[in-house]
C-alpha cells in the first residue's frame, strides 16, 4: 500500500476465530487479522489508502482491508448492496467510513448527493 506506519503505530492485532468449516472440496482461507491502533490518526492513515490495495490486486492475492462492525452494520451494507443492484435503484454506490454506511444516490436531475443511512427503513426510501 506504500504506507509507512511505526512500530508504535498498532497497540494489539490477532486473528479472529473461524465461523464456520469450509464446503467440502474448499480450500481453507486463512483467518482474518483483527487491529487495534494506539490512535485514530495511524487507522485513517491506512484506511484512506486502502484503494492502492485493488489498484495492486494481482500482488496482493486477495488481501482487503474493511472496519468490523457489528452484525446489524454489516446486514445494513448488505442490504445496500442488494439494493444497488435492483432494477430503477437510486443507490449509486454504498460504502462505510467511520462506523457508518453510505450511500450515493441519483436523482432525476442528474446530480448525485452522498446520504448516511442508519436502518432498512432509510434504504426503503429509494
Amino acid at each position: 500500500m506504500g504506507v509507512d506506519l511505526p512500530p508504535y503505530a498498532i497497540d494489539r492485532s490477532h486473528r479472529i476465530r473461524r465461523m464456520n468449516p469450509p464446503p467440502e472440496g474448499a480450500a481453507q482461507k486463512p483467518r482474518p487479522i483483527i487491529v487495534k491502533f494506539t490512535s485514530y490518526k495511524y487507522r485513517q492513515l491506512l484506511f484512506s489508502n486502502k484503494r492502492k490495495l485493488k489498484e495492486a490486486r494481482g500482488q496482493n492475492k486477495g488481501i482487503s482491508l474493511h472496519e468490523d462492525f457489528t452484525d446489524a452494520r454489516r446486514a445494513l451494507l448488505w442490504e445496500a448492496f442488494q439494493h444497488m443492484k435492483t432494477p430503477n435503484s437510486k443507490i449509486q454506490h454504498a460504502w462505510t467510513m467511520n462506523g457508518r454506511v453510505y450511500v450515493v444516490l441519483n436523482s432525476a436531475d442528474g446530480h448525485s448527493t452522498k446520504k448516511v443511512i442508519h436502518s432498512r427503513r432509510d434504504l426503503d426510501m429509494f
